[in-house]
């Protein structure tokens, strides 16, 4: 399953996105952890009601990682976030992005 925000929704929705990602990226810094927060949250209301091994939040991020390569836990280094279901089928667990 995928979930697609639109880049020029989230503008309307926060100005600070700007012209992402195009010119300078730092300022993604300014409102993307925000974002990807909120889309965690909504990844752990999802899994309420449907499973799933691994949600990749972030921008192009659909085959950038898979659940099999995390078998060892969530790597310390990640240009996208993660929302890892926990063990025993429970609400997954966010890991930020850590560049």
């Amino acid at each position: 399953m995928i979930f697609y925000v639109p880049i020029n929704a989230l503008l309307r929705a926060d100005p600070r996105v700007g012209g992402y990602p195009f010119g300078d990226i730092e300022k993604a810094q300014l409102w993307q952890p925000t974002l990807d927060r909120w889309l965690a949250d909504i990844a752990v209301l999802v899994f309420a009601d449907v499973s799933f091994r691994l949600g990749v939040i972030g921008g192009e991020a659909s085959g950038e990682v898979y659940a099999e390569q995390l078998s060892n836990g969530s790597p310390e280094h990640r240009t996208l976030a993660l929302a890892v279901p926990s063990e025993r089928g429970r609400a997954p667990i966010y890991y930020p992005a850590a560049p």
